[in-house]
């Protein structure tokens, strides 16, 4: 059973402290004497009524807050991305108690108030019967750089213990590599290299579907429209890829379109499995189409090995693409060094790696 007075004492003076204030001048901000702040911080009480939503307001924090109990930490890890997110909850050993997953929330995607949405509805739906001051939450959001300010401000507004955000790329390296180095690498709706040599961090392509040139789900998806539209408008034959996609909507090319903007970017990634499934019936288009994306992985993999010096290098690799059993196979062998690279898929979800790092989050307060 929680000991209030001991919980409130001890978050009282973290929080005071937090604000840097002394005992005088939080007993000024909300009306009370220096005695009478010493004396909850000694936890020889509790203010009334009045008081607790004054230190409420005075600290920036929910009365909720003010009790939350260390003995009942949870650590909530958030892996978002283009095509869902994923929570994981754990209890404070790190044993998981429960998963949920939401639709995508990439804000690049969808908007930061579409985001933000997605991410407290699924909060609220996995935190269900826990108050959210005794959790610490460390959230990974696909293209988070670009607002993470404002998510910030969304993750202070709610009563959580602790926050912490950055990119999905986050979660990935830390369940890829742990504190160590390698090279962790997400073939996904996008693609994206992350590497780490020498404690310092470095970006290989992914900067988005606009920019980036293949090697992700949805430049395999994109060519294969490509091919298809080419094949419609008589400038190539017709090959099983090509039928594959016509079937879709019995050969409607205009509903087809419209399906491809208004499905954008996640739909297009979804034609993936398609490619891959003609070229095992040896369709000469789909095979084109996975060779080249797969060379373009592996020269964005051989960029990012350039900075490590001789020797073999941990690659880890994750994300829908590697559903594809072929995919690990096709990648060693378009390795120019196939020598130096030590290759392995991710045995656990990126989300893992956002609940380690709720974790630290905690043991560094």
């Amino acid at each position: 059973m929680t000991n209030y007075e001991a919980a409130f004492a001890a978050n009282l003076r973290r929080l005071r402290k937090a604000a840097g204030m002394t005992q005088a001048e939080l007993g000024r901000a909300i009306g009370y004497s220096e005695k009478s702040v010493s004396k909850w911080e000694c936890a020889s009480g509790i203010p009334d009524v009045t008081g607790l939503f004054a230190l409420s307001q005075a600290l920036c924090v929910s009365v909720d807050a003010l009790f939350a109990d260390d003995s009942q930490v949870y650590f909530l890890g958030i892996d978002g991305g283009g095509t869902k997110t994923t929570l994981l909850l754990t209890d404070g050993e790190g044993n998981p108690l429960r998963k949920h997953y939401a639709d995508a929330s990439n804000p690049m995607d969808i908007g930061i108030e579409k985001c933000t949405q997605v991410l407290r509805e699924g909060i609220c739906s996995i935190c269900e019967g826990i108050s959210l001051s005794n959790v610490v939450v460390f959230a990974g959001i696909a293209g988070c750089s670009a607002v993470k300010d404002q998510l910030h401000t969304f993750f202070q507004s709610l009563p959580i213990r602790m926050f912490d955000c950055d990119s999905d790329t986050t979660n990935f390296m830390q369940a890829a590599l742990g504190d160590g180095d390698g090279i962790s690498v997400i073939l996904g709706t996008g693609i994206c290299v992350w590497s780490r040599c020498a404690g310092k961090t470095f970006q290989t392509g992914g900067r988005g579907y606009l920019i980036d040139g293949g090697g992700s789900a949805f430049n395999i998806g994109q060519d294969a429209l490509k091919a298809y539209y080419s094949w419609a408008d008589g400038m190539e034959t017709a090959s099983i890829m090509t039928q594959s996609i016509g079937k879709l909507f019995d050969d409607d090319n205009a509903a087809l379109l419209r399906q491809v903007y208004r499905g954008g970017k996640k739909w297009i990634a979804s034609l993936a499995p398609i490619v891959f499934d003609a070229a095992q019936q040896d369709d000469i288009a789909a095979i084109a189409i996975i060779d080249r994306n797969i060379k373009a992985a592996a020269q964005l993999i051989a960029t990012a090995a350039k900075r490590f010096p001789d020797g073999c290098i941990k690659v880890v690799i994750a994300g829908g693409l590697t559903n594809q059993t072929i995919v690990p196979q096709l990648l060693r062998d378009a390795m120019q060094t196939p020598e130096r690279i030590r290759l392995s898929v991710l045995e656990s979800e990126p989300v893992t790696g956002a609940v380690t790092l709720a974790q630290k989050l905690w043991n560094n307060k």
